[in-house]
């Protein structure tokens, strides 16, 4: 299954099934874990398992529902609108060649300052570690570009948010089964090139440069990393997001990273940007071997941390205060 990160001012949270069923996602309260949408993000017959994020994509003010098909179908992301309860459609297209079945991960968030959040994809499995950013208002490719390289063939898995103080979004990739536990961010450069033209709100090109890399886990695990992000500490507490991650396969193991910046880091073109652990923790069952996946859902003062069982049809999912001290 799929557990996707929410925003702050729509506090919802989505879950996709996992491979083996239907491909039914569910739509929930953040106030009080009650259902409040549930529909089959592709034909009934599709059993790959669904991916899923949330982001104002029409820029109505409203949570829209992002959704990627599984290992097994063709590379398929729709955006079902917030504003019709998810029953109609804003977008619906291939990511990548219709060829490649491995599956795709996404997630959302504005990167060119026209308000309206793009649409960010990772390849799966098979395919080489590309991730390619759409345009939320037209559907446009914004950028393209890997995230390792370009022979490993295990997939990417990716986020987005401001994770490094500079007010501006970041993509956040994960490596997949295959590689090193590997977590990378990249930014807009153009946003801080003060050589390079300005970026002007709806701009259609965008260039992504990477601005940290670190490790997740012990090197030697390469059963693949999920990404996610929440808002540890709260505006409050002069939070930015954290850096979630889950074990792909192996022990449920969830660790959060925060960024040591500066003032001039977060304003400059490529920083070497150190993230720091400050929690790591198993959300269920350390001999359970299917993996965890992560996110999280808006609170009045930050985020709650999301966990969900790792694979099956049946989800199981726990919520975790994100807060200073909170255990």
């Amino acid at each position: 299954m799929s557990l996707n990160t929410v925003q702050p001012e729509t506090p919802i949270y989505v879950t996709g099934a996992g491979q083996g069923g239907g491909p039914a996602v569910n739509v929930y309260s953040g106030i009080d874990n009650s259902v409040l949408a549930s529909f089959f993000a592709f034909e009934s017959s599709f059993t790959g398992g669904v991916q899923t994020a949330v982001a104002d994509v029409n820029y109505d003010g409203i949570s829209d529902v992002i959704v990627g098909a599984g290992p097994g179908g063709g590379p398929r992301v729709i955006v079902y609108n917030g504003a019709t309860n998810f029953t109609t459609t804003l977008f619906d297209f291939f990511a990548f060649s219709s060829s490649f079945t491995g599956g795709v991960d996404v997630a959302g968030g504005d990167f060119n300052a026209d308000g309206f959040a793009d649409i960010v994809v990772g390849a799966g499995p098979g395919g080489g570690p590309q991730v390619n950013i759409f345009d939320g208002r037209t559907g446009n490719v914004l950028t393209q570009f890997y995230a390792y390289d370009q022979s490993f063939r295990g997939g990417v898995t990716v986020a987005v948010g401001d994770v490094d103080g500079s007010s501006f979004n970041s993509v956040i990739t994960g490596a997949g089964a295959g590689g090193g536990p590997n977590v990378r961010t990249f930014r807009n450069s153009r946003f801080f090139d003060i050589d390079a033209a300005r970026i002007l709100p709806g701009n259609q090109s965008i260039s992504m440069n990477q601005t940290s890399s670190f490790f997740a886990y012990e090197t030697s695990y390469t059963g693949g990393v999920q990404v996610a992000v929440g808002l540890n500490s709260g505006t409050p507490f002069g939070g930015f997001y954290r850096i979630l991650t889950g074990t792909l396969t192996a022990g449920p193991e969830v660790t959060v990273w925060e960024a040591m910046t500066s003032e001039e880091m977060t304003t400059m073109d490529t920083p070497d940007i150190i993230f720091e652990k400050v929690a790591d923790f198993f959300a269920f069952d350390s001999t359970q071997t299917t993996g965890v996946r992560v996110g999280s859902v808006a609170v009045s003062n930050g985020s709650d941390f999301l966990a969900a069982t790792g694979s099956g049809t049946s989800t199981v999912v726990k919520r975790f205060s994100l807060l200073p001290g909170a255990s």
